[in-house]
């Protein structure tokens, strides 16, 4: 104990000194065997982060700390400084958080900026224009942890979630660079990373009784994409993103996609005899009159759309696929309707009836002035008319139909006796495994994960990779020069008090529908795509505002407002 606490004062007595340790660069860029380096984004520019050391960590190569401690890291314009318990360390554009293997404790990792999830393992910061970036090096199989219950819901079957694991572990393998200090970002433009939480068990289960395995096609990782879901038909790489073609990315019809209830769809009804009310109907029938007025014109009829009726829809085909390959996305629509408007009509010229003879005028003056054009009644219009319109962006924008930011939603036209049905579907780019439909596969049809693959990347080869980092040496005690204060248990935010009074139409709220130990994003807009907020937690109290359309909630946590889905709140009596 005498030795502990003298190493423990030798430290601070240096520290009292402001200090600099330089790092070499060379030594941020490599990747061990293993493991796979994450640009963390929601760092990106960052000119503070809080770190909670959940683990055994040496800084530098230089310092030790033990679990439980905290550090605060700075930019400066030409330095990062570390701060811990009121001494200074600083570092030149670079520093290395290096993770040991663990001893005793449950947890191996990083917190960063009080959030609940666990990073588990070494952190690479460096100075940048605006701040700091930071890049994790981490485990795949660790890596895993932190993207299946983020890419794929924990409810989903097990043999889904397996399926998704392998397609994740592929993707970060096949991913691997050594042309840059970092291999995939934490966001969709590769795979979302949120780190590890606990609560996801189910998920972890299936990273666990998969580890190693991936996807090959002729002795090569494959390219596993994977998509929400794809409305019912696989799209090729090709074509989503002008690749070269790959022989398991193609295009086909995916049954089971397009049953699955919870597959992304949206709809508009047309009632054939039509009569519009609302304010998306008055939009559409506006741009479907602007494209009759240019056929009636030559016919005689009056282009003034005041003038212009839709009385019936006969026929609605969405036609004109964007690609070849038996692809259903279609770029236009056609329309059959019989429409009314005014005819135009002459006066005819009345004959002069003179009581006196005049002798006839041998010579005739020509008139300049038109005949008054006059219009007849308002008379529907013998042949249809029939209309070609661009789905993208005229129908997807006018119906309020759009799904993606891309325009590559699937359209299609059901009809009925009295009405069609105009439905688009596919959230995502739509090229490989589709979670919903993997989700229908092992759900309805009992399918195993090597099935639920097979299906979506055909002619590929499960095999098994060594994915498991080399063993590092634990940090004992007698190593130690900064002991950290005794672990605490997982930092929980305070949760924002909910003290406006609810207004009529308003009511209150508590969030329910998430684990203790998690968080709920509250969003810009009412959208899963919208930018977050705010993170608020389980038992936080909300006012809500007012209900908007898909099951959201407008709501107020005192100061901030925005958006969260109604499923994850319960009212309060």
């Amino acid at each position: 104990m005498k030795s502990y606490l003298s190493k423990f004062a030798a430290f601070f007595l240096v520290t009292m000194i402001f200090f600099s340790i330089p790092v070499r660069i060379s030594a941020l860029l490599r990747a061990e065997q293993g493991t796979v380096r994450i640009l963390l984004t929601e760092l990106d520019q960052s000119r503070r982060i809080e770190i909670g050391l959940f683990g055994s960590y040496l800084l530098n190569d230089q310092i030790s700390f033990q679990s439980g401690s905290k550090l605060t890291i700075l930019a400066q314009k030409n330095r990062i400084l570390t701060y811990y318990e009121g001494a200074v360390i600083q570092s030149d554009q670079s520093l290395v958080l290096k993770r040991f293997d663990k001893l005793d404790e449950d947890e191996n990792g990083l917190r960063l900026n009080s959030k609940l999830n666990l990073f588990e393992g070494d952190l690479v910061i460096t100075l940048s224009e605006k701040g700091m970036r930071a890049i994790l090096h981490i485990g795949i199989e660790d890596y895993l942890k932190g993207v299946v219950p983020y890419e794929m819901s924990e409810s989903f079957p097990i043999e889904a979630l397996k399926a998704q694991a392998i397609a994740a572990r592929s993707y970060a393998l096949k991913g691997l660079r050594k042309d840059r200090d970092y291999d995939l970002t934490d966001n969709t433009n590769d795979q979302v990373f949120r780190g590890f939480n606990k609560d996801y068990q189910l998920t972890f289960q299936a990273v666990q009784a998969t580890a190693g395995i991936v996807l090959t096609f002729n002795d090569e990782i494959a390219r596993t994409y994977y998509t929400a879901s794809n409305g019912g038909q696989t799209e090729s790489s090709s074509n989503a993103w002008t690749y070269e073609p790959e022989a398991y990315l193609g295009v086909w019809d995916d049954p089971y996609d397009k049953q699955n209830p919870q597959s992304m769809v949206r709809e508009f009804r047309l009632s054939r005899n039509w009569k519009a009310q609302k304010r998306q109907e008055i939009y559409f029938e506006n741009l479907l009159k602007e494209l009759i007025a240019q056929q009636i014109a030559p016919l005689g009829f009056d282009s003034d759309p005041t003038y212009i009726n839709i009385e019936e829809f006969h026929k609605i085909n969405a036609v004109t696929p964007k690609f070849q390959n038996e692809s259903r996305l279609m770029t236009q629509m056609e329309f059959l309707l019989s429409v009314s408007a005014r005819n135009k009509s002459r006066p005819q010229q009345e004959e002069d009836i003179s009581l006196f003879t005049v002798e006839e005028i041998t010579q005739t003056i020509p008139s300049t002035i038109s005949p008054e054009i006059r219009w007849g009644k308002v008379e529907v219009i013998a042949q249809p008319i029939k209309l070609t319109v661009d789905i993208f962006p005229h129908i997807e924008k006018t119906l309020e139909l759009s799904i993606n930011v891309k325009d590559n939603e699937i359209f299609e036209v059901i009809e009925e006796p009295d009405a069609f049905t105009i439905r688009a579907s596919r959230f995502g780019h739509g090229v490989g495994l589709s979670q919903r439909g993997a989700e229908w596969m092992a759900k309805q049809y009992d399918k195993i994960y090597a099935e639920i693959l097979a299906f979506y990347y055909p002619g590929t080869l499960l095999q098994t990779y060594q994915t498991t980092p080399e063993t590092r040496p634990t940090l004992g005690l007698e190593y130690l020069t900064t002991p950290g204060p005794v672990p605490t248990a997982t930092p929980r935010p305070t949760l924002v008090p909910q003290s406006t009074e609810s207004q009529p139409g308003q009511w209150e709220v508590v969030i329910s529908g998430i684990s203790q130990n998690s968080s709920l994003n509250l969003r810009l807009l009412p959208s899963i795509t919208a930018g977050v907020i705010d993170q608020l937690y389980y038992g936080q109290r909300l006012l809500v505002l007012e209900r908007v359309e898909d099951e959201w909630l407008h709501v107020r946590a005192d100061g901030i407002q925005g958006y969260v889905m109604e499923s994850f709140v319960q009212p309060i009596p």
